[in-house]
């Protein structure tokens, strides 16, 4: 199903921008928690230790994660508990300050997060984009998201 574009209001952005951002958004979400769910993960706590792994060092801070994610820190708290429950990250004193936490995936946590990756990646790759198309799509999509992130003026 194509997005409609044709329902155009006076003063109004260009027709059909956020239908095919939702389109796109409800698409690639069906697709990743297909993905993770093959993994026995959901796709909003498969997020979770993708930021981790890709921190520093393989640490974060629930603050941090929650920035990353944009989720509310008493949500972030309720899924650290059930990954930490599933014995796929730990929490340890933050050394530097003792009022924090910092958060590291355990062994079967990088394993489980590699190889949902590695599933990320074949199924991109079956895509069969090629480099030139893939480097276009990329740049269109980064546009969008620089575009959404601004501040929307009245």
């Amino acid at each position: 199903m194509k997005t409609a574009t044709t329902d155009a209001t006076p003063g109004r952005a260009e027709p059909g921008l956020m239908a095919a951002v939702m389109r796109l958004q409800l698409l690639v979400s069906a697709q990743l928690g297909a993905i993770t769910e093959g993994h026995g993960i959901a796709l909003a706590d498969y997020l979770v230790l993708g930021v981790i792994r890709r921190s520093a060092n393989g640490v974060a801070s629930p603050s941090a994660i929650c920035e990353v994610l944009h989720r509310t820190s008493g949500g972030m708290t309720l899924t650290l508990d059930r990954l930490e429950g599933a014995g796929w990250l730990a929490r340890s004193p933050d050394p530097h300050d003792r009022r924090k936490v910092s958060i590291a995936l355990t062994g079967r946590g990088r394993r489980l997060a590699v190889a949902v990756n590695d599933d990320l990646h074949k199924w991109e790759h079956a895509l069969d984009l090629g480099s030139t198309r893939l480097r276009h799509i990329v740049t269109v999509v980064d546009e969008i998201a620089d575009v959404l992130e601004r501040p929307a003026r009245p």
